[in-house]
């Protein structure tokens, strides 16, 4: 579950809705969140939209949708995220320019890693079937293997 760099990643039996609205207070600190898909739809405009449909606010920035930790807790609580959603969490206000992964799924490790690195992402989650996390936190990778057992590790890079 570790890579040699330190950073966690696997697939577990959850929904990135539920671990962001029942678990918010285990989540690595952040300071922004980039909500990069909800429901498959990647546009930052029409992301956007859906927010404002659930009274959230949002603002775009660096070409990406941009949440406050309460506006993310706010909006995982209204029912916003029902799968394929992917959100980053940052330890940033925001990011200096757009995230240039924000086509892919957390599978190429190694390009996420570093993705992840120039971001200041402190969590990368998305989800369609499973849940995958990338994290650099071992307390809240430990946390989510063991609170959500069903899923495949994907083990170490």
């Amino acid at each position: 579950m570790k890579t040699e760099s330190g950073m966690y990643y696997g697939n577990v039996s959850s929904k990135l809705g539920e671990v962001l609205s029942r678990h918010f207070q285990r989540l690595p600190a952040f300071r922004s969140a980039v909500v990069l898909s909800i429901d498959s739809t990647r546009t930052p405009s029409d992301i956007l939209s859906i927010l404002a449909q659930y009274g959230i606010e949002a603002r775009l920035e660096a070409a990406t949708a941009v949440l406050g930790p309460e506006q993310l807790y706010r909006a995982a609580c209204a029912g916003v995220f029902v799968g394929f959603d992917q959100v980053w969490l940052l330890e940033r206000d925001g990011p200096k320019q757009e995230v240039p992964l924000r086509n892919y799924f957390l599978s190429d490790v190694l390009a996420v890693e570093a993705c992840m690195r120039e971001t200041g992402c402190v969590l990368a989650l998305d989800d369609g079937f499973e849940l995958s996390y990338a994290t650099w936190d071992s307390a809240f990778a430990a946390f989510i293997e063991a609170q959500f057992q069903g899923g495949t590790s994907e083990g170490s890079a």
